[in-house]
């Protein structure tokens, strides 16, 4: 659920995210609610630092998801260079850290002052927000901010898909430590609400890190291919003066359903019938193709697979014209990449 827009990327909004602010306003009454409100706005502006840094170094961000663990950052691209990713990793420590100092001299200023008190208690919950924010994503653990710090000094000495494996294995061991540190605490001190939030953690750890390892593997298999190692020489083109009817005969001649759209003057384009299902069967005759609004998304033979397939995925197009000197000489389809990527994955893994 997008609840608003900064720097054009979305913050949404999960909504498991609700049901946590519920419970703590059944548990705990407003205040409890308005501490743990300091606490996700510190996750908002500590993934925002992360955000903004990616896009200094032409990165897109698509949007930033609000968890009840936290916050993630969907940035688009999985495999940055070693130095890049560096930077926006620490982008995020740094800011909640210095947030921390800001509250800090806001709760200095105004502790005094009875009348500031609402203030002094949002100071104080925020200096301990993003002090335990800055402190816990420092933790050398995958998808963690420290996880990849680590990776990307190991990328010195060790190839991508190594240094993630390792940051990996470094990962899981955490996992482990946290779950033998929050047995001990609660067994020791009644600490069961600390055992219960750290069980949580190390699942999202364990399963951020191995979703980090399938995304390395999957960039690993995809180097080295090319456009022209997986493009259809020979791609179903319609011109956008046809109608509607005569698209929708010739998705089912050819299982299609989405084509290349020619015209004099224009530059291949993708088009989908998926629109169809909307517009009353009456209507196909009498109206041109091209009125479908077309994606223009194109590449050409010397792309990189996993470039073209990145591409597509923005445009939400199933395929891409690729063209060479402006010539269209096939067509890529999303689908034929990954098969391609998954045969190469193979060898990866076993």
């Amino acid at each position: 659920m997008k609840i608003f827009q900064v720097s054009h990327i979305d913050i949404d909004l999960h909504w498991t995210f609700l049901l946590l602010l519920a419970f703590v306003l059944l548990a705990g009454g407003i205040d409890s609610a308005i501490i743990m409100l300091v606490l996700f706005g510190s996750v908002v502006l500590h993934e925002l630092s992360h955000s903004i840094v990616a896009k200094m170094h032409g990165i897109r961000v698509r949007r930033i998801i609000l968890l009840p663990i936290g916050g993630m950052s969907m940035i688009e691209e999985f495999a940055m260079p070693p130095a890049t990713e560096l930077k926006v990793a620490v982008a995020g420590p740094i800011f909640s850290f210095f947030l921390a100092l800001v509250s800090l001299a806001v709760l200095a200023l105004t502790s005094n002052f009875d009348v500031l008190l609402p203030i002094t208690n949002i100071a104080a919950a925020a200096v301990e927000a993003n002090v335990m924010l800055g402190a816990f994503n420092l933790l050398p653990a995958i998808p963690l901010d420290g996880g990849r710090v680590w990776r990307a000094l190991r990328q010195r000495h060790r190839d991508y898909l190594t240094a993630t494996r390792e940051a990996v294995s470094l990962s899981k061991l955490i996992v482990v430590l946290l779950f033998i540190g929050s047995f001990a605490a609660a067994f020791l001190f009644s600490e069961w609400a600390f055992l219960f939030w750290n069980a949580i953690v190390a699942l999202f750890i364990f399963v951020g890190s191995d979703m980090e390892l399938d995304g390395a593997i999957f960039k690993t298999a995809s180097d080295g291919l090319f456009v022209r190692d997986v493009m259809r020489p020979k791609p179903v083109t319609i011109s956008g003066e046809k109608s509607l009817r005569d698209a929708f005969i010739l998705a089912l001649s050819t299982r299609s359903t989405s084509f290349i759209l020619t015209g004099k003057g224009v530059t291949p384009a993708v088009i989908s019938i998926g629109p169809l299902e909307k517009i009353p069967q009456s209507g196909w005759k009498g109206r041109k193709l091209s009125s479908l609004h077309p994606i223009h998304v194109h590449v050409s033979p010397e792309t990189p697979a996993i470039e073209a397939w990145k591409r597509m995925r923005t445009a939400g197009a199933e395929l891409s014209p690729v063209l060479a000197n402006g010539k269209l000489v096939g067509a890529v389809y999303e689908a034929d990449i990954e098969r391609l990527i998954y045969l190469k994955k193979i060898a990866l893994v076993s």
